[in-house]
C-alpha cells in the first residue's frame, strides 16, 4: 500500500487554492496528519486521487460542454430530439441504426 503524501501547512493551503479533483474536478480540503502535517483530499471523493490546476478542469468542462452541444445538434439534425436521448441508457448495434433510421 502506498503511502498518503502529508504537506506542510503552506503547501497544503497553495494545493486547495490553486488546485482541485483530477476525478471529480471537487475542491480541496485539508486534513491533520501527524507531526503538523495535513492530507489534501477531495471534498467530495474523501481521497487523494490527484490534482489538477483549476484552469486545466475549466479547460476540460468546456471542451466536454461544447462536445455535449455538437452532440445533441447531430441528434437534432439525424431527426432524434435530444429530450429522448437517455445516456444511461445502452443500445445494441441493430437498436441503434433502428433509432437513426436506417
Amino acid at each position: 500500500m502506498i503511502a498518503e503524501p502529508t504537506y506542510s501547512d503552506t503547501e497544503s493551503y497553495k494545493l486547495t487554492i490553486k488546485f482541485c479533483c483530477n476525478t471529480c474536478h471537487g475542491s480541496l480540503n485539508r486534513y491533520g496528519a501527524p507531526d503538523r502535517r495535513y492530507y489534501v483530499r477531495c471534498i467530495s471523493c474523501n481521497e487523494n486521487r490527484g490534482f489538477v490546476t483549476r484552469t486545466t478542469a475549466d479547460h476540460r468542462d468546456a471542451d466536454e460542454f461544447g462536445d455535449r452541444a455538437e452532440m445533441r445538434q447531430v441528434l437534432r439534425m439525424n431527426g432524434i430530439p435530444h429530450d429522448d436521448y437517455d445516456p444511461t441508457k445502452e443500445f445494441n448495434e441493430a437498436e441503434a441504426l433502428a433509432a437513426l433510421g436506417f
